[in-house]
């Protein structure tokens, strides 16, 4: 996020078709910003760090009320309503990334068209930028 948020401010600058959008994407990633400074300082001893990683899960609801940490292998579920940080929630920030990308596709073409792309074995294209967001999203 915070290099996102550079090279936006970067290409608001340089070209002021963007300057809207960017100020909505660099308002928008604020708080995961400040919860990534707040989240990367240097904090006290090994307890105290899990204490925290605990508490992070608990309040998101990842962990049941009681529970320690995630049992064995058991399976971390995020979805569209879960808040990065306790403040962002991700379904929002994944759709207004998606339109920045999109923004970005439409001034200076940043995808090649299918018709231009070589033929590659792999996966079938999922489409725009928006769509391959998604995709991941509900993966």
């Amino acid at each position: 996020v915070t290099t996102a948020r550079e090279r936006a401010e970067e290409l608001a600058a340089d070209d002021k078709r963007f300057e809207t959008i960017v100020g909505l994407f660099v308002s928008a990633t604020r708080p995961m910003f400040d919860a990534h400074a707040r989240l990367t300082a240097p904090r006290g001893d090994t307890a105290q760090r899990t204490t925290c990683a605990t508490t992070y899960l608990s309040e998101r609801a990842v962990l049941k009320p009681g529970e320690s940490g995630p049992c064995g292998y058991s399976l971390l579920e995020v979805g569209e309503h879960f808040r990065i940080a306790g403040e962002v929630e991700l379904g929002p920030l994944l759709d207004l990334v998606s339109a920045f990308v999109d923004a970005i596709e439409i001034h200076y073409e940043v995808f090649p068209e299918a018709s231009e792309m070589p033929l590659l074995p792999g996966p079938p294209s999922l489409g725009s930028a928006s769509d391959a967001l998604r995709a991941a999203v509900k993966r």
